[in-house]
């Protein structure tokens, strides 16, 4: 037989080994003892479930006082101002172009309750017209398809004379995250020609507040403050210096010393944890034709991380709301 040239056989050699390395074909036995073999690929681990990220809802609020009606009625003192009803289209105007969800209402008579509950499609208000003609011209607002409601409670506070009103505050749970939120508004009296000499049932009233604000923190679930105080900075002092709240409109109170942010007597406050996106004060044309008061319009954040009790197991559902 005539013999293959060593150079060729090589040749073939080389070729049938590159072919193995290349195709990765041959098997591998096992390490002895069942150990892996440190020659093997390294297998791919598999996969963990992530955890959950606790969620974050980005919301915008306001508080606005609708003007009373009886202000606005023929011999009224603000004859310069149409009607409630009429000027009901310019409160809904205000709610839909600054893309609120929640808004806490003063001055918010029985007929505007009734009409706000007539025309504000896919608004809920509480008290509103819930509880008759009696109770509701403090009222919260909020988006029925972004908000449900879970629970719904009245604090008495003092007003005119130290006659007491029943002011709400609501615990809302957000549809899509079921993070909750307490909202709350309150309208505190202001010394007039008619009424002088209120400012003893004004502290009064904060003192009530203050008392609601503590208790609602302990709760472990975020609040958002809103209404017209009658008071600026001396509200703002009062209430920063025995809660740990704090204003969208900024201000500071650190070692017994306070320094109130310029606001007016319409105000918002907030657990601390919630930050604050944005702080605007209104008095364009259309609310100088709906109401007395700027509207005072604030962004919000609220991350469930900074509010482990906030969200509930089974918040998602709307088992036990009242929606």
């Amino acid at each position: 037989m005539t013999g293959v040239p060593r150079r060729t056989l090589l040749a073939v050699v080389a070729v049938l080994v590159a072919a193995v390395v290349v195709t990765g074909w041959w098997v591998r036995r096992p390490a002895p003892g069942g150990a892996p073999d440190p020659g093997a690929a390294p297998s791919t681990p598999a996969p963990t479930p992530s955890e959950e990220v606790p969620p974050v809802v980005d919301l915008r609020l306001a508080t606005f006082n609708l003007l009373a009606s009886r202000h606005t009625r023929p011999g009224g003192d603000r004859p310069g101002f149409a009607p409630a009803e009429e000027r009901m289209g310019g409160v809904l105007e205000v709610l839909a172009r600054h893309d609120l969800t929640l808004v806490g209402l003063q001055e918010f008579e029985g007929d505007q309750r009734a009409a706000f509950a007539a025309r504000a499609t896919g608004w809920r208000a509480f008290p509103g017209t819930t509880l008759g003609p009696g109770v509701g011209e403090n009222s919260v607002a909020w988006r029925s398809d972004t908000w449900a409601p879970v629970r719904t409670e009245l604090v008495e506070v003092p007003y005119f004379r130290g006659r007491l009103v029943r002011a709400p505050y609501v615990l809302l749970r957000h549809r899509e995250t079921g993070l909750r939120v307490w909202l709350s508004t309150f309208h505190n009296p202001a010394s007039t020609p008619r009424n002088p000499g209120q400012q003893v049932h004004r502290d009064a009233a904060t003192d009530a507040e203050i008392a609601l604000f503590l208790r609602l923190e302990a709760t472990g679930v975020p609040q958002l403050v809103t209404g017209d105080m009658n008071e600026r900075g001396h509200y703002f002092c009062r209430v920063t210096a025995a809660t740990p709240l704090t204003s969208p409109a900024g201000g500071s109170h650190d070692g017994g010393r306070c320094r109130p942010p310029e606001t007016g007597i319409d105000q918002v406050f907030g657990s601390p944890g919630v930050r604050w996106t944005s702080y605007d004060v209104h008095r364009d044309a259309l609310v100088r034709r709906t109401t007395d008061h700027p509207v005072v319009v604030v962004g919000a954040r609220i991350d469930a991380a900074d509010f482990p009790r906030a969200r509930r197991p089974g918040a998602g559902s709307d088992q036990a709301d009242e929606d």
